[in-house]
């Protein structure tokens, strides 16, 4: 029955041995207050025959939480008495550790054997490099709509308004992620980084596509926020009334090489990404803020006012065909602009969001009412 257990962890079938036995008398887990006494059984698994990868959980697919064991144990743990058995429980990430477990682990001789029985794990199990198409993208205008949410228009109900609007933010994330098929990802507040790993460059096409796809349906989530905040405006507005904050998006779209998985190794707490092209894609989204937020390079590049907009690197167009468009349908190429963002500095395309028929629609419906004007003339 072990063996079964344990292969469900994708571990194989391991060879199992008895470590030795001990009993627990303790408030039951899900009865506090009647006391069992438990008979504990412990084993030992031999896992040099399974995949180390699926030891290293690398993506964190399945939820391993690696405990460390050495000098550092006492450190990352801590005691306290549980406010509802009433006993002394060790705790690791904020998390209690099952009694028989810490019982075992409180004694540095136990801790010891078992390091001396461990199966030892190289760096390259916990992260793989991956050559494919990067995307960070980020949600312009966010804070200041949050703060109107909240302040505004939560202010004449109680409904949390602001507690929605980032929901809505961040169910919009969740949806693109789930809608182009990426797993690959790490979300930061109101911006995002995402991967999406390729075979080989042909596929950068394709790929594209199905992100375009998804990307669209999130442009108009954001435009929906956009319509709600408006209505509310124009039903509240006075003659004192500044425009209502608006929410826009940015995106930059990369393609290179990159790693992903577990970078601290088994003391990561989360997956993330690391490599130089991950920076290069996080410093095209930056210069890309900073046009926005530059009135001058705005108008120069004709960017002001424009929702949506998006910037490439030459990378990408050089694995498309040459008649493919960057996100088609979505996204017209605009012109070369220099990217520049700390260190980084290299020419990449500029893309603007074409209008899209359900959102020319919304925007004409929009123009009919005077204080919503400043909603109609966002869309590009």
């Amino acid at each position: 029955m072990l063996e079964d257990y344990l292969a469900t962890f994708s571990f194989g079938v391991p060879r199992l041995s008895p470590v030795g036995a001990f009993c627990e008398l303790k408030h039951s887990w899900s009865q506090p207050h009647i006391t069992k006494l438990y008979h504990m059984m412990r084993y030992s698994v031999e896992l040099t025959s399974c995949a180390y990868r699926n030891l290293a959980d690398a993506s964190s697919r399945k939820g391993y939480a690696f405990l460390p064991i050495d000098e550092r144990y006492k450190t990352v743990t801590r005691r306290r008495t549980c406010r509802v058995h009433k006993q002394k429980e060790t705790l690791y990430l904020e998390q209690p550790l099952a009694s028989n477990l810490s019982a075992v682990l409180e004694d540095e001789d136990e801790r010891h054997a078992i390091r001396s029985r461990a199966t030892p794990l190289e760096k390259d199990h916990f992260a793989r490099e991956h050559l494919g198409l990067l995307f960070c993208g980020d949600i312009a205008g966010y804070g200041a709509a949050s703060r109107y949410a909240e302040d505004r228009m939560g202010g004449l109900s109680d409904t949390d308004h602001g507690a929605i609007l980032r929901d809505s933010a961040t169910v919009a994330f969740t949806d693109l992620f789930l809608d182009a098929g990426i797993g690959q990802i790490h979300i930061a507040g109101d911006g995002f980084i995402c991967a999406m790993p390729l075979d080989k460059a042909s596929e950068a096409a394709a790929g594209l596509k199905r992100f375009a796809t998804a990307y669209a349906a999130y442009l108009v989530r954001l435009d929906d926020l956009n319509e709600r905040i408006g209505a509310y405006f124009a039903k509240t507005a006075t003659a004192t009334s500044g425009p209502p904050p608006i929410l826009g998006s940015r995106l930059a779209i990369h393609y290179g090489v990159y790693r992903h998985g577990k970078m601290s190794q088994a003391a990561s707490l989360v997956t993330s990404f690391d490599g130089a092209e991950i920076v290069r894609v996080s410093r095209l989204e930056q210069s890309l803020r900073a046009i926005r937020k530059d009135p001058e390079l705005a108008r120069q590049y004709k960017i002001d006012g424009v929702l949506h907009v998006a910037a490439a690197s030459r990378d990408v167009t050089k694995v498309l065909h040459p008649d493919k468009v960057i996100l088609s349908g979505l996204f017209r190429t605009s012109e070369l602009f220099t990217a520049a963002s700390k260190e980084f500095q290299e020419q990449a395309w500029l893309l603007k969001a074409t209008e899209r028929p359900a959102a020319a629609s919304r925007a004409r419906t929009v123009r009919r009412g005077r204080t919503a004007a400043p909603v109609a003339r966002t869309r590009s």
